[in-house]
């Protein structure tokens, strides 16, 4: 619900907004349905359908999906603030980049501020250690379309394994959107592995 709230705040009014769900048993389906209900100037799309695991879920996310540029936020991550994506299409719009990462500040269930994960400014830092925050991470549809999606077979690192994709097959540089753009909820799969992503 948090984590829909903060992107129905947006100013920026041009969002097709696609939750996948799992087939869930917490009533993630019932709220969903009332705040697509409560924001129809939002085009908001909600699938609930079991799934084989994140990299699946994502996956159906970008299927389902049309718009030009792809940001997956999971539940409990949130936008910032009301201006976020405003300010992403202006970066877009300026510098024509087909992948923009911005900073994630990593949150407890309190919401207090644990540390900020803050892209690194190139590939060489990349190869060393995954330093993209993928709730922050903006990608052109046709990045997809030329290398591919999340691999199915991996249970963590799958954005890890895509950056290195994108970055070294396709030889694309990724643009640093200098501002902080989401709160990502410490606790989920990836928690073990935040000691290597820390700044």
């Amino acid at each position: 619900e948090r984590t829909m709230e903060s992107v129905v705040r947006q100013t920026y009014l041009n969002i097709e907004y696609v939750v996948i769900d799992g087939l869930s048993t917490d009533k993630t389906i019932k709220k969903a349905e009332l705040i697509r209900s409560n924001n129809p100037q939002f085009n908001i799309k909600i699938f609930s359908k079991k799934d084989s695991g994140i990299s699946h879920a994502m996956n159906r996310g970008i299927e389902k999906s049309s718009g030009q540029l792809v940001c997956h936020l999971h539940a409990g991550d949130c936008f910032i603030h009301e201006n976020v994506l405003l300010n992403v299409m202006r970066s877009y719009s300026e510098f024509h980049w087909e992948w923009g990462v911005g900073n994630s500040i990593v949150i407890d269930q309190n919401g207090n501020k644990l540390f900020k994960y803050k892209p690194g400014l190139n590939k060489d830092v990349l190869k060393r250690k995954n330093c993209i925050p993928h709730q922050s991470t903006f990608i052109d549809r046709k990045l997809f379309e030329d290398f591919g999606v999340f691999k199915v077979d991996y249970k963590q690192a799958m954005d890890y394994e895509l950056w290195l994709r994108f970055a070294f097959l396709g030889n694309k540089n990724f643009h640093v959107l200098d501002f902080d753009i989401t709160y990502f909820l410490d606790g989920g799969t990836s928690s073990n592995i935040k000691s290597l992503i820390k700044t």
